[in-house]
């Protein structure tokens, strides 16, 4: 009787071990992307960057989305698919955004060290990576313009 509730155990403990397995498969097939994937990601948080900087100077400024909306000659709703990450601004309209709440971009580059560039199935670790080792902006500078 014991060693059938032995067996029993461990065969329930195997098809845990068996689950748990598939599920983390399933999870690491989420982060698993082509490098179209990978580009598109890295876009959009580059982009959430950029965005992240207007968003503060618009606060600054008590500046609505719909009055800077109004000030690009788009809509408000447009603007809002750009803070949302739906849609992806262009240099143009950064370079727009920048004139208007007086702010002035400047990008430089930084070498990424060859352990975050290998491709060891987490883009998202990497990045993670990244950002852990620089101060928030480190390749995006900012000035105003005002004194």
């Amino acid at each position: 009787m014991a060693l059938g509730l032995t067996l029993k155990a461990l065969t329930l403990d195997l098809d845990s071990i068996m689950k748990n397995l598939e599920v983390a498969d399933e999870y690491a097939d989420l982060f698993s992307s082509s490098p179209e994937e990978k580009n598109k990601l890295d876009a959009l948080i580059l982009a959430a960057r950029f965005l992240e900087i207007v968003s503060s100077e618009m606060k600054q400024q008590n500046m609505t989305r719909k009055a800077l909306a109004a000030a690009m000659g788009t809509s408000a709703s447009w603007l809002t698919q750009l803070f949302r990450g739906d849609k992806l601004p262009n240099l143009e309209t950064l370079i727009l955004m920048g004139r208007i709440l007086g702010l002035s971009f400047e990008v430089r580059s930084t070498k990424i060290s060859n352990d975050a560039n290998s491709d060891n199935g987490s883009q998202i670790n990497n990045l993670r990576k990244l950002d852990s080792k620089r101060p928030p902006f480190q390749n995006i500078e900012m000035s105003t313009g005002r004194q």
